[in-house]
């Protein structure tokens, strides 16, 4: 759609033109969709930003969705876009909204960051160690381990913001930006802590939430036999995109039970069921 057609459509107060519009981005969710929304968002007139905030409420849910249904449908990560589409998609269900469009370009120039200071020559530890510092020492990513139980750490949006988050989301941090550097890493859904891992010139695992700490496959077996768990560590390794989803709302599950957030929890009960029958 036209830009100035857009501004135009969207501070006109009639009726059959609102329900024109509602009804186009319910079928026009897509990622360009998205932008030209959050685009227009800051030349509405103050009249018109209620309204606006109810279209575009409804583009983004309809985009994380149209997201979530092709992830789903996918068996495996080789197309992280559809994860971190899927992952910017959820900010809808929390109170603070971010553009999409924001949100990709951080990740897009911390890509770029992170390129520009490998060398061709580098082994994939050195490749691996070159995010590690981009992401948790220039610009101070880190767990959030005082706050964990906030519900922003569990929004990938909220973490590019903020720049704290638990170990799923910091994992998904670092593996989006791995895989748009083209570095081999994958994910490793431990019980109690997820990690990444990478396989050359070893299986090493690398424990984002602390600063991506290296840790031997020995030292992540001491640590599942710490908490009692029986299962080969094998079983944790290339966890399905459908699971990752899910571990991530379940954490939302245990925050807003326990903060007696009825609606939420709600919310957040549906989308599980929804994966859980995907997975049938």
């Amino acid at each position: 759609m036209n830009p100035q057609a857009l501004i135009t459509l969207l501070e006109d107060t009639d009726p059959v033109v609102e329900q024109e519009l509602l009804n186009f981005f319910t079928v026009n969710s897509g990622f360009s969709d998205l932008v030209q929304l959050e685009v227009a968002g800051s030349l509405v007139s103050d009249e018109r930003k209620l309204f606006f905030s109810s279209l575009y409420q409804l583009c983004k849910l309809n985009y994380f969705h149209s997201s979530l249904n092709q992830l789903l449908a996918s068996p495996s990560l080789q197309n992280p876009d559809l994860l971190t589409d899927a992952l910017l998609g959820m900010n809808v269900f929390f109170e603070t909204s971010y553009p999409v469009m924001d949100c990709k370009l951080i990740l897009d120039n911390l890509a770029d960051e992170i390129i520009e200071t490998i060398h061709p020559d580098d082994d994939l530890i050195d490749k691996v160690s070159a995010i590690t510092n981009v992401l948790f020492f220039k610009h101070q990513f880190r767990g959030n381990h005082n706050r964990y139980y906030l519900p922003e750490n569990s929004d990938l949006s909220s973490v590019l913001h903020h720049k704290t988050g638990i170990p799923v989301t910091i994992s998904m941090l670092f593996f989006i930006i791995a895989r748009r550097c083209g570095i081999p890493v994958y994910p490793a859904a431990l019980p109690r802590h997820f990690m990444l891992f990478m396989t050359e010139p070893e299986l090493l695992f690398i424990d984002c939430f602390n600063n991506g700490t290296f840790l031997r496959v020995a030292e992540v077996q001491d640590f599942l036999q710490q908490i009692n768990v029986q299962e080969d560590l094998n079983s944790f390794l290339h966890p399905a995109p459908s699971s990752i989803i899910r571990r991530m709302f379940q954490n939302l599950v245990y925050i807003y039970s326990a903060s007696g957030s009825e609606e939420k929890l709600a919310v957040i009960e549906s989308l599980i069921r929804k994966i859980d029958d995907a997975g049938k």
